[in-house]
């Protein structure tokens, strides 16, 4: 598609305006765009790309391998290795590879992007002496991984993503047609329309995807009068949830929590009653914070009485 093409010319052009000092400069992938072929990223940067048909960690969804830019590249000041992945469509992820990993660099890039692009989606994963913590604006289609094992910073990278920032787009287009009649959302109700003849049981249930994941919107009925719509999620992921919450704050603002559970299962409840909106969610109780028990998510539900 022609808009791919000539759309978002990846993180430098974003950086070359913000960034005014030339120290800060970021060098050596400029000329990547979203939707470029191999071929024209090979014409980009002659003599600086290498085929890697098999390796290791691809995103999903990407074929062909990766094209390796062997220019000296930095970012922030720090030297990183680019790799350019691709889908059917083109080149729909630019992954930075930290040379040197070491803990300043999350501060330099959440510190800079923090202030444009508001707070990250944190997530934190523990295997035995390995952590795993990553920032997602998935808003942005960025997201920034880092690596500790034994307390010692081992990897770091940041990927750029077309497609994670086309599933944000279209999530956040699902999550708002629940929410008409908001002042973010004035899209109409696209999903419960007036009860006809074809809702015998006062019911219409319709599928729809969030993030990685597939949910049920239903629509209740009573008199012909929508009483309330819900939303529930079979099998929720940790991905689905992150992105609801933070797409029902961007659009709702701050919802008003209450937490009930124990050291076996927590329930949190968010509302915005303004809007008529709840959503419930239920982790398995596995780690203590500030805020309280939390830990892997069971279950998943948005409630919307109009």
């Amino acid at each position: 598609m022609q808009i791919r093409r000539i759309g978002i010319g990846f993180v430098a052009a974003g950086l070359a305006l913000l960034l005014a000092a030339p120290a800060w400069a970021v060098d050596g992938f400029d000329k990547l765009k979203f939707g470029m072929s191999p071929d024209e990223v090979y014409a980009a940067y002659p003599d600086q790309v290498v085929h890697d048909p098999h390796p290791s960690g691809a995103p999903d969804g990407t074929v062909g391998g990766r094209l390796l830019l062997t220019g000296e590249t930095k970012i922030f000041d720090s030297a990183v290795e680019v790799s350019c992945f691709f889908t059917a469509s083109g080149l729909s992820t630019i992954r930075l590879l930290y040379q040197s990993p070491d803990p300043a660099n999350v501060d330099r890039l959440l510190d800079w992007y923090r202030p444009h692009w508001g707070e990250a989606l944190r997530s934190v994963r523990r295997d035995g002496s390995r952590k795993k913590v990553t920032w997602v604006w998935p808003w942005e289609g960025v997201e920034f991984r880092s690596v500790e094992d034994q307390g010692e910073t081992v990897y770091q990278r940041v990927d750029f993503s077309e497609e994670v920032k086309t599933d944000w787009t279209r999530a956040d287009a699902v999550v708002c047609k629940l929410l008409p009649g908001t002042s973010s959302c004035p899209f109409p109700d696209a999903y419960c329309a007036q009860q006809d003849s074809t809702m015998p049981t006062g019911q219409r249930t319709q599928r729809v995807e969030i993030a990685d994941r597939s949910a049920e919107a239903t629509c209740t009925y009573d008199g012909y009068v929508l009483k309330y719509v819900r939303l529930k999620m079979p099998e929720p992921s940790d991905k689905a949830v992150d992105w609801l919450e933070a797409i029902l704050q961007r659009r709702l603002g701050d919802g008003v929590e209450k937490r009930d559970g124990d050291s076996s299962r927590v329930k949190i409840d968010t509302v915005w009653a303004e809007h008529g909106v709840e959503l419930r969610v239920v982790r398995k109780a596995r780690v203590k914070t500030e805020r309280g028990w939390t830990g892997p998510v069971e279950y998943l539900r948005l409630k919307r009485k109009p």
